[in-house]
């Protein structure tokens, strides 16, 4: 009875989006916005990590025409009705990566959240900003495609760049350029009929082209119109837009365009100048700056399977990006009056997450402390500023500025440490210390990336003495070894095709602690150095069980003890 009570109660949650996806096309505007409004709340219903919520986001995601419907709303509808539109959109994205992907293919969607935030009012450029940085969130895969949705002028445009549009042919492309090189500029795509072999279906077929999207005028294109709101008076709106530079900046093939358009400096140094009416919304800016810094600055090449759009996680170093970290520099100027009472060169940021070279140490305890603050938010599920901090997110930058020296040791007195340790006991199922003080202990949840990212830190930061010594302390021994005997789901960086290789690692790791070739093996003699360069190379693999018991044989003391804690 209990079974079809729910099932009769998700069929009229069926019923009930099923109509609201047929308003947001309702030729009354009111209508349209309040079949919007009314989305929304199905998506937040109960809070937004509710299950309620959970499986209404689904339930809309599901519904056919839904993407289509937000689509013509947020192109065409009021201020209001496109506000509500960009709400509900960044709340179906919100931890659904199906949603995510179908909105940025949906033909449309971005063109018209670009435009919002382009020409709307205060609230609903916010409301897009916000659409925007939960759809990066929660796929990598939808970040590589919001960063190619710039906008291409047809009228403007070079003959190579028109014949690159993907749904036209190269006879078409050059009519088109000899067209308007010949007659000046189209003003509508009805115009385009003027031109022989420019039938109706073609031009629809434009129309919905997404790589790039085209208009007949300049337009910023969505990264253009994310940086214009890093300059806005509106807090919201910033601070939003640089959540979504935070978020997409992990992607590795989104990486590389964000040099180009020299986000750093055009973006991330204007929102890090404006002024704050407190110090938690500065704060808050510091750490989703910085975060994105860390990541867009990061050496990290590319895996094997670099095809794969949600791979961003490759953990080799390389000087591959010595050629963007040149174009960085290149780039940056000048030192910014900031709304404390010192001055932050962006220099400096960017010294903090490429070498560790800053001199203003203030800065750096500062932006450290920050992100040490964001993972304990993210681990208690509480709200910072209105802000939801994401674990993957804030271990991601972590991992990133842990493979600095310099930055080691800051990390550590800051307790970061501590609480990597509370991640871990969380994955193993054990209470962790801060569960008193949290609104529900259910709400947590580790993903096997994020504990990768944990350990990968660890590994980092497991080269200071007082660190190992901390991890000792806090037996972090026996809760490696616990993770090392948990099934764990490879993530991303753990690839099909390197699994017997990893498999060869991990025995030849091993080897010296197995009781048939002796417990007192050589190879158990290997000073810490060479030990370290052992793991780094095991953890270059992205094998998270390999990496937990590469972290465990590191801390112990000796051979033997492994060797009983094994056995036991």
């Amino acid at each position: 009875l209990r079974k079809m009570a729910v099932e009769e109660g998700r069929e009229r949650v069926r019923d009930k989006v099923r109509k609201l996806v047929r308003q947001l096309k309702d030729e009354d505007p009111w209508v349209a916005a309040a079949a919007a409004e009314a989305l929304f709340d199905l998506g937040i219903k109960g809070g937004y990590a509710s299950p309620i919520a959970t499986r209404n986001r689904q339930e809309i995601g599901a519904m056919e025409g839904v993407f289509e419907g937000f689509s013509h709303l947020v192109t065409h509808g009021t201020d209001e009705g496109q506000g509500w539109a960009c709400a509900a959109l960044a709340q179906i994205a919100f931890d659904n990566a199906d949603n995510c992907i179908a909105m940025v293919r949906t033909p449309g969607i971005l063109r018209g959240l670009c435009n919002v935030m382009e020409h709307s009012s205060r609230d609903s450029k916010a409301a897009a900003a916000l659409a925007v940085n939960n759809i990066s969130a929660f796929s990598e895969q939808a970040s590589a495609i919001i960063v190619h949705a710039d906008v291409l002028n047809i009228n403007s445009a070079k003959l190579e760049e028109i014949l690159s549009i993907p749904c036209m042919k190269d006879k078409q492309a050059r009519e088109l350029f000899d067209y308007v090189s010949t007659y000046g500029p189209l003003n509508f795509w009805d115009d385009l009929k003027r031109i022989p072999g420019f039938s109706q279906s073609m031009i629809s077929q434009l129309q919905a082209c997404r790589f790039p999207n085209l208009m007949f005028s300049d337009e910023p294109g969505l990264l253009g119109a994310l940086k214009e709101l890093c300059k806005a008076e509106d807090t919201n709106a910033r601070t939003d837009a640089v959540g979504a530079f935070n978020h997409i900046s992990r992607s590795d093939q989104a990486r590389s365009v964000l040099v180009k358009q020299n986000i750093i400096n055009d973006a991330l140094s204007a929102a890090l100048m404006a002024h704050y009416e407190s110090s938690d919304e500065m704060d808050a800016i510091v750490a989703r700056a910085t975060m994105a810094i860390a990541n867009i600055m990061a050496h990290c090449s590319r895996s094997s399977h670099g095809a794969n759009m949600d791979d961003a996680m490759s953990l080799t170093p390389t000087s591959r990006a010595l050629e963007d970290e040149r174009e960085i520099c290149k780039n940056l100027h000048g030192e910014m009056n900031i709304s404390r009472v010192y001055k932050r060169p962006i220099q400096d940021y960017v010294e903090i997450c490429r070498s560790g070279g800053c001199g203003n140490v203030f800065l750096r305890r500062e932006a450290m402390e920050i992100l040490v603050r964001c993972l304990q938010y993210a681990l208690k599920g509480e709200k910072w500023v209105g802000i939801t901090w994401g674990i993957f997110s804030v271990v991601h930058a972590l991992k990133n500025l842990s493979q600095i020296e310099e930055n080691k040791l800051v990390l550590f007195k800051f307790d970061l440490i501590v609480w990597l340790l509370e991640l871990l006991k969380v994955w193993i199922g054990r209470t962790p210390s801060f569960s008193g003080s949290m609104a529900s202990t259910k709400s947590i949840s580790i993903q096997p990336r994020e504990l990768h990212l944990t350990l990968h830190i660890l590994a980092n930061m497991a080269t200071l003495d007082c660190v190992r010594q901390d991890l000792k302390r806090g037996k972090a021994e026996h809760v490696l070894f616990e993770i090392a005997q948990k099934e764990v789901e490879v993530d991303s960086g753990g690839v099909d095709s390197s699994l017997w290789l990893l498999r060869d690692r991990h025995l030849a790791l091993c080897m010296g602690q197995h009781s048939r070739l002796g417990a007192e093996s050589k190879f158990g003699l290997l000073d810490p150095a060479v030990m370290r360069l052992i793991v780094e190379y095991t953890c270059s693999a992205g094998c998270t069980k390999v990496l937990a018991y590469s972290l465990f044989l590191l801390l112990a003391e000796s051979p033997r003890e492994s060797e009983q804690m094994v056995s036991g």
